[in-house]
């Protein structure tokens, strides 16, 4: 409620009890300087003040009295003003309630509001609070001033209580009191230090505290060195010298650029690397890890076997990533595994779950720390970090096929969907409050039956996303659960048709992923949309061809025919060690395949030349330019290797065809000799031992710059020959026999010896191969995808 408050002033002019006037003067005439006067908005207690004059303009002498109701005073009340005297007189506002007060006095309207006076915070054990009259201030208690809180006995420091905790104690060593000084008293974990040796972990004790235990044997303890055939690991408690298993070694394997396609894999995100960790799938026992932006194969010292159908999730108490079962054909496993950043370390805990023919389902429970584990009928298990425990023998989803997730809403692990022998399936969402499961109710809007779908938590927008499946057909829907409601999403963009695919939150990229499985397509939902993530890179293609600038430190790839759209192609591509790009030249050779191309050192060109048109190019770097020699090779069908490459030492150009041989000097084509040998299989390469060209063609020759040498052959044809400058060999790379993996050889200038590696590509009758200069390693691209050759 607001108070109007009104003043009368009286102004009274008095003749009487004066001395004698002039008699003819005229009257006094009291005038005032202001029509209005506001006043500040001032507190209740406060005050504010203004001037007004008074002045006579007559000829008398005026008694001024003055008279105002509250909250106005005037000072002074009374006063005489002679002829042409003035007056200050001062108007003070002094409100003692909230709201508008106003006054009229002779010609001066006088307005004010009140206002409330704020309230200050509380004053603390180390704090006073008032107000000044224009804004609260808070002010230090003395240092040294005694002082005592909820949480807190001791003396003020700074405006802050310090001391002791008052009160508050655990019973347990591994946890350190603490206090809040609005819930009370509570505990923290306790940080014990750090152990000096690399085999000791720190550990703690409920009742004697800190300590110390060997770390698990296996753990790295040394440089990770795949080059090195030693490694330093952990055995009881001691740093020791161990041979390093030939599969953890980098030497003598064939090593591919990104994480090949297959199905039935796992994957985790390591949130302390922050890394995607994937193991095995189908025939694969490898470990790839994804950093956001380029996927790179790991060496571990140990390694699971190969599997498909684990589980794996990621431990955030011990910072590991965890492995469980898997099958490799029809035996079902029951090993447990962890991933710590650099190896895989097998845990033998006392107690175990079965080896589960049903594809097993793993997530983290961040309400409880505990890792869940579901079976099926197998019951519902979890892992503590040293040990299992079966917490559960039913409930839960029927069938196999379901999926699980942690939900941050229900703060519950849930499963989702599933498929009985039946061909029965499910859409129904289940929790696990660490005792039991509990159904909830379906909504009447919610996916459809269906069983392996893709599930996880967006911890960023707080929802459950759940993509794909199979229904009675594969379905590529997106889903979203808010732990009431399921909301279909309808992106403009989404994965084909998941196969076998697997699905997390990357907190680093803050972005839901999902890797398709069998071509390992990687997909990110930002909560709107789908977003493939994009795999800069030619389109797979046979009959194309390589050649590496070793003065730009580039491998030039042109045309080809694109295997599944049957179109022959003209397009540019560059390898700079770790990435294609794409070039745009203006001017192009025609759209071709089954061409040949070689890096001549000495002008700093790469050079084609095309079989099926018989015209020559020249690529700079920046554009192709086509050269018109007086002679030239002829015309030849596209059937017939031809091979080609640069003879540093005679600065030529060699192409060996069918039924004849020519060098390009940089101006024209000169017809040289042609050894025998088979018309479908040819390769050259540099053999820096001997200075010369090597021709594989069912038969080994070298060109001594005017004719041909016979030497002893591998045996059979390779028709991919390398020069390794930095080893000074030649790597023969051979497709062999289906199904088995590509053949690799050396030559060392004098023999061949038939390499097994550790690891190879796949069969494949689409390879063509290069030196990566900046690798400085032997490249092969297969399929479409690059692999690097480490001797």
């Amino acid at each position: 409620m607001r108070f109007l408050h009104t003043g009368l002033l009286l102004v009274v002019t008095l003749v009487a009890c004066k001395p004698p006037e002039v008699t003819g003067l005229p009257d006094a005439d009291v005038r005032v300087s202001d029509a209005r006067v506001t006043f500040t908005p001032t507190y209740v207690g406060y005050r504010d003040e203004r001037e007004v004059t008074f002045s006579n303009f007559g000829g008398r002498i005026a008694d001024v009295a003055l008279n105002v109701e509250p909250p106005f005073f005037v000072e002074p009340s009374n006063f005489q003003l002679t002829r042409g005297a003035d007056q200050r007189v001062r108007v003070t506002f002094a409100p003692t309630a909230t709201g508008l007060a106003t006054a009229a006095m002779q010609g001066v309207a006088l307005e004010g509001e009140g206002l409330a006076i704020p309230e200050c915070g509380a004053a603390t054990a180390c704090t006073t609070s008032h107000f000044d009259g224009q804004q609260c201030v808070e002010e230090n208690r003395p240092n040294g001033t005694g002082c005592e809180t909820n949480c807190i006995v001791g003396q003020c420091n700074a405006g802050t209580c310090v001391g002791s905790i008052n009160g508050c104690a655990t019973n347990d060593a591994c946890l350190v009191p603490t206090c809040d000084e609005q819930t009370g008293c509570g505990s923290a974990p306790r940080m014990c230090p750090e152990p000096a040796s690399p085999c000791q972990v720190a550990t703690c004790d409920s009742a004697t505290g800190c300590g110390f235990a060997d770390a698990l044997d296996g753990t790295l303890c040394g440089d990770d060195d795949c080059f090195a055939t030693q490694v330093n690991v952990c055995i009881t408690g001691q740093c020791v010298l161990r041979p390093r298993p030939v599969t953890a070694q980098c030497s003598n394997r064939w090593v591919p650029n990104t994480f090949p396609g297959r199905s039935a894999f796992a994957m985790a995100y390591d949130v302390t690397r922050s890394r995607i960790v994937t193991f095995g799938g189908q025939t694969f026992d490898d470990t790839w890890t994804h950093d956001g932006t380029r996927w790179e194969q790991r060496l571990p010292v140990t390694s699971p076997s190969t599997r498909s159908q684990h589980a794996m999730t990621w431990d955030p108490l011990r910072k590991r990533v965890l492995l469980f079962g898997g099958r490799v054909g029809s035996t079902t496993l029951d090993e447990t595994w962890e991933w710590d950043g650099s190896t895989w370390l097998r845990r033998h805990p006392t107690t175990s779950p079965p080896a589960s023919s049903v594809r097993r389902a793993l997530a983290w429970d961040h309400a409880r720390g505990r890792a869940v584990l579901f079976l099926g009928a197998n019951g519902t298990w979890e892992w503590d970090g040293n040990d299992w425990e079966q917490r559960a023998t039913s409930g839960g989803s029927p069938g196999e096929g379901f999926s699980m997730s942690w939900d941050g809403n229900a703060n519950r692990v849930v499963l989702f969907g599933g498929l009985l022998p039946s061909t029965q399936r499910f859409n129904t969402l289940w929790e696990w409050d660490g005792t039991a499961w509990t159904e909830r109710v379906t909504p009447t809007v919610a996916p459809s039956p269906r069983y392996g779908a893709a599930m996880t938590w967006d911890q960023v927008r707080r929802k459950l996303v759940l993509f794909g499946g199979v229904d009675t057909v594969p379905l590529d829907d997106t889903w979203e659960w808010d732990g009431t409601s399921w909301l279909q999403r309808t992106p403009t963009m989404r994965p084909p048709t998941p196969l076998n695919g697997d699905m997390l939150f990357a907190t680093a990229r803050q972005r839901v992923v999902f890797i398709r499985g069998n071509d390992d397509s990687q997909w990110e939902w930002d909560g709107n949309d789908w977003t493939r993530v994009a795999k800069t890179q030619p389109r797979f293609r046979i009959d194309t061809a390589l050649a590496t600038d070793t003065v730009r430190r580039r491998v030039v790839l042109f045309g080809g025919n694109e295997l599944n759209a049957s179109a022959v192609l003209n397009d540019t591509w560059e390898w700079d060690g770790h990435v294609w790009w794409s070039r745009q030249p203006p001017t192009s050779p025609p759209p071709q395949s089954s061409h040949v191309m070689s890096f001549d050192a000495q002008r700093a060109r790469t050079v084609l030349f095309s079989n099926s048109l018989g015209e020559t190019w020249e690529w700079d770097g920046t554009t192709w330019l086509q050269l018109t020699p007086a002679a030239s090779p002829s015309v030849e069908f596209t059937g017939y290797a031809d091979a080609m490459a640069f003879d540093p030492v005679r600065a030529h150009t060699l192409l060996v065809r069918r039924n004849e041989a020519w060098t390009w000097d940089g101006t024209t084509w000169t017809a040289q000799t042609t050894p025998t040998g088979s018309p479908y299989c040819r390769s050259l390469a540099w053999d820096a031992v001997q200075q010369r060209l090597l021709l594989m063609n069912g038969s080994l020759w070298s060109w001594t710059g005017t004719d041909w040498n016979e030497h002893p052959s591998l045996g059979g044809c390779c028709p991919n020959m390398v020069t390794d400058p930095v080893r000074r060999r030649i790597v023969c790379v051979s497709t062999g026999s289906f199904p088995q993996p590509l053949l690799t050889a050396e030559w060392n200038g004098s023999a061949w010896t038939q390499l097994h590696p550790t690891t190879s590509p796949p069969f494949s009758s689409h390879v063509v191969t290069a030196w990566d200069p900046v690798r400085e390693r032997v490249m092969a691209m297969v399929d479409g995808t690059v692999w690097h050759f480490l001797p």
